[in-house]
């Protein structure tokens, strides 16, 4: 970016940036409470994560694979403040004791490739 450029914001970089609970309202004492879209989707997950990947892709995150069992949720995204947007989400519903990781690589085709991962030791 040189002198003439307009400056950039992190909306530029991150457009989701206001549309994840931007005032921190999403609360649950239990993720149950969240209330899953009547949809085709949702039928073929696990029920064990199933409101949670509502309340994420609610939210503006493609999640792309789950497991109940495993305790984890995969995620792309083009923008890595999408992991602060989803910190803020998880720890705003009472999410505690989670990790989360960021992946930035080229495959061997030469194209890059973003992925997240979500862990959780203690679950819902």
């Amino acid at each position: 970016m040189n002198e003439n450029t307009e400056r950039e914001t992190k909306e530029d970089f991150y457009p989701n940036y206001e549309k994840i609970d931007p005032e921190n309202k999403i609360k649950f004492s239990n993720i149950r409470e969240y209330k899953v879209p009547d949809n085709e989707f949702y039928v073929g997950i696990d029920e064990g994560i199933r409101e949670l990947i509502a309340l994420l892709r609610d939210n503006g995150i493609n999640t792309t694979c789950s497991c109940a069992h495993e305790k984890y949720i995969e995620f792309d995204s083009n923008y890595a403040l999408d992991v602060e947007a989803i910190y803020q989400l998880l720890s705003n519903c009472g999410f505690r004791n989670f990790k989360i990781e960021y992946i930035l690589g080229i495959a061997n085709e030469g194209f890059p490739y973003r992925r997240g991962h979500i862990t959780f030791n203690d679950w819902m």
